[in-house]
């Protein structure tokens, strides 16, 4: 494999912006092997995706869960080196086992959730750590979006594993490192917990089930595959937001078509369901469908609304989203409609205010242009304007 290296500008998520990870989250690891090197300056991360909305989900998943092992590096790698094996052909890449995983390898190409740390030779504490950001990182394997000696290194986990991998700077960051939180030439030590993993043919399996057999697939399953299918959308909005549509739509058609046993199972599944109807509602916005837009926040409502328990703040924010659907067809009044019952639920809420505001300039423009309208009307008919 090429020497790579870093040159990072500003990247953008989904639904908010904040400078680029150190995992290589916002920009292809596959495109920086030109050894030019880059300065790197690991920035605080903000909240997942969903989270435009004055933090509309909070990172409580079933998948998120993860403890931090332990580890004590100290010293050079060289002292550590006996006690691991090599994944790659040219040994570049060592691995040792701290905790078995469950199952089968996971496969090429698929949408994994891990945490992970990096360490440098010689420095007890990690360069980067999602642990630190309590937010495990996702993507899909063999993309480039992240560190190449993870994109191997994961190939070779199951579900539930941790290891820690020695990775020469071939699949680090090159010979010039990323200064000044990477030497050049540096060799990393990786710690990384496999949290999860969903691979396209568990959905395809799924889909494919006759009626009866998707009755007897366990809930957890389900949920876990509509999650999936949401957090792949979220990968995929911003280059590509009609298939990030689609997989939400997808989740959406999974977990509509699924029978509950009981209020638990009912509750479970509209949290699943109501995030990835906020998603779609999103990317209709996104995309200019904003009949979709309404149909999908009204849905939302419905589930919220039904609870008895209601969650005022995500409710604000669905018809916050509504607002703007109809804002963008310039049907002002239904939008203030929605706003007006937002701030009900969430009278402080600084994105109602602002949504407030825009539209009070939506409509001042619209009074303007309908008065000029109307006197331009007059004229034309003869009239004039009383002295």
């Amino acid at each position: 494999m090429e020497p790579a290296s870093s040159k990072t500008t500003k990247g953008e998520d989904p639904f908010y912006s904040h400078p680029v990870k150190l995992d290589g989250s916002g920009f292809n690891f596959m495109e920086i092997v030109d050894g030019k090197g880059a300065v790197f300056t690991v920035e605080d991360v903000y909240e997942e995706v969903e989270e435009k909305f004055s933090k509309l989900w909070k990172a409580d998943e079933l998948d998120t869960i993860g403890i931090q092992p332990e580890v004590h590096v100290g010293g050079a790698f060289k002292q550590l080196e006996k006690d691991f094996v090599p994944i790659t052909d040219d040994k570049m890449v060592l691995k040792k086992v701290t905790k078995h995983g469950m199952g089968p390898l996971i496969p090429k190409n698929a949408y994994v959730t891990l945490h992970y740390k990096y360490y440098v030779e010689n420095n007890d504490e990690p360069v980067d750590s999602s642990w630190l950001r309590n937010q495990p990182v996702r993507f899909s394997q063999g993309s480039g979006t992240i560190l190449p000696a993870i994109d191997f290194a994961v190939i070779t986990m199951k579900k539930g594993e941790e290891a820690l991998f020695i990775a020469h700077f071939n699949y680090c960051y090159g010979p010039m490192g990323v200064p000044p939180r990477i030497p050049p030439k540096a060799r990393l030590l990786i710690q990384i917990q496999i949290l999860n993993y969903i691979n396209d043919d568990a959905v395809i399996s799924y889909n494919a089930m006759a009626p009866d057999d998707k009755r007897d697939v366990p809930l957890e399953q389900v949920l876990v595959i509509a999650g999936e299918l949401r957090r792949k959308g979220n990968e995929l909005f911003k280059g590509k937001p009609k298939l990030a549509y689609n997989k939400f739509l997808e989740a959406i058609n999974l977990l509509k078509d699924r029978s509950v046993k009981d209020d638990q199972e009912e509750s479970l599944k509209n949290d699943e369901l109501t995030k990835s109807l906020i998603n779609i509602v999103h990317a209709s916005l996104n995309l200019a469908r904003t009949n979709d837009a309404k149909k999908y926040a009204d849905e939302a409502i419905s589930i919220l609304k039904k609870n008895q328990d209601v969650n005022r703040t995500s409710l604000a924010k669905c018809l916050l989203l509504k607002s703007n659907a109809f804002h963008k067809e310039s049907k002002l009044d239904e939008a203030q409609k929605c706003l007006n019952e937002a701030i009900k639920y969430e009278p402080g809420d600084e994105l109602l205010r602002e949504a407030l505001a825009n539209l009070a300039k939506s409509q001042e423009k619209a009074n303007i242009v309908r008065d000029a309208t109307y006197k331009n009307m007059g004229v034309k008919m003869g009239f004039r304007s009383a002295d």
